[in-house]
């Protein structure tokens, strides 16, 4: 059977799980995941790995993995996860929960399918980015003791199982491209079984998978496009209108400042006339006054005469025209 959610995080190293535990993309990324929405969590996975040694911080992978040892799905849901060729990055971390939470036998006939899988994944080590290949990876899980810094749960080797009779002995897939016989049982007729080299390249060719297993993620999907298109739209118009708003503004504030610079200039141009039309005032009047005092003195002008005598009055009197 297939072991529990509890018993599957204590399978994890408690540094591991207390350092994913406390960091940022758990506390908001993981939280209230199922085991459909997890899928779009791992779609913007870019690589795989188990620690951040940059930042020492858990990758967005592992932190994956515990969720999915947290939510423990059922085994229809990690054959459909397992179903999709494209998602590559959802195969490897699905692999990785296989290789934790399932018995021995589960383990071999599950992973091993994916040997015929060579996509590449970009894998995060301790001294940068490097590419493997998936059926690398498989190898790895199966065969190894340790991968990103998890320790891996002990299994029984498979010539062990084969000895007990659990597992079919195991065939590779390049003896069909070798055209090795792989049928070594006595007896056994050709016509009546599939050879184990087919059902070794048709991997998931008896999986029943649900139509719409994909198809409300999908959809999702094409809404949240559409939302950002619109959302891409709208920002463009807005900045369009602000620039040609500030545009006019601007126009605006450059004729005020042409009619101001013009009104300043009528003005100097009145200053100008008025002090003229002073200063020709002022000459005008310093003429008149210049004629008055002339015209004054010659009225005023006393005769060169004897001022006790009465010719002098006489002559004044005539200056004076006063008969």
């Amino acid at each position: 059977m297939k072991s529990t959610a509890a018993q599957n995080i204590s399978l994890v190293e408690p540094i591991i799980r207390h350092r994913v535990f406390n960091c940022y993309y758990w506390k908001d990324k993981c939280f209230g995941l199922t085991s459909e929405t997890i899928i779009d969590k791992v779609l913007e996975i870019k690589y795989i790995g188990g620690m951040n040694h940059s930042s020492n911080q858990p990758t967005d992978f592992i932190c994956l993995f515990i969720k999915l040892l947290q939510l423990n799905p059922a085994e229809e849901i990690i054959d459909e996860y397992l179903s999709d060729p494209d998602l590559k990055y959802l195969r490897a971390l699905t692999a990785l929960f296989i290789r934790f939470a399932y018995p021995p036998v589960k383990i071999y006939t599950k992973l091993e399918k994916l040997y015929c899988d060579y996509k590449k994944l970009v894998i995060l080590k301790s001294k940068g980015y490097a590419i493997i290949h998936m059926d690398e990876y498989i190898d790895s899980l199966l065969n190894g003791e340790n991968i990103f810094e998890l320790s891996l749960p002990k299994i029984p080797k498979r010539s062990v199982l084969e000895e007990n009779g659990s597992l079919q002995p195991y065939v590779s897939v390049l003896e069909n491209e070798l055209n090795i016989d792989r049928n070594k049982k006595e007896g056994e007729n050709e016509s009546e079984s599939e050879s184990d080299e087919e059902k070794d390249v048709d991997i998931f060719q008896n999986l029943k998978i649900p139509d719409n297993f994909f198809k409300k993620k999908r959809k999702r999907d094409e809404e949240d496009k559409d939302k950002k298109e619109k959302k891409e739209k709208k920002e463009k118009k807005e900045k369009k209108e602000k620039k040609e708003e500030s545009k006019k503004e601007k126009d605006k504030d450059k004729d005020k400042d042409k009619e101001r610079d013009k009104n300043k200039e009528i003005d100097i141009k009145k200053d100008n006339l008025n002090e003229d039309v002073k200063i020709k005032d002022n000459k005008s009047n310093k003429k008149e006054k210049e004629n008055d005092k002339n015209e004054g003195g010659e009225k005023i002008k006393l005769p060169d005469l004897d001022p006790e005598s009465d010719e002098y009055w006489l002559e004044l009197r005539k200056r004076l025209g006063i008969s």
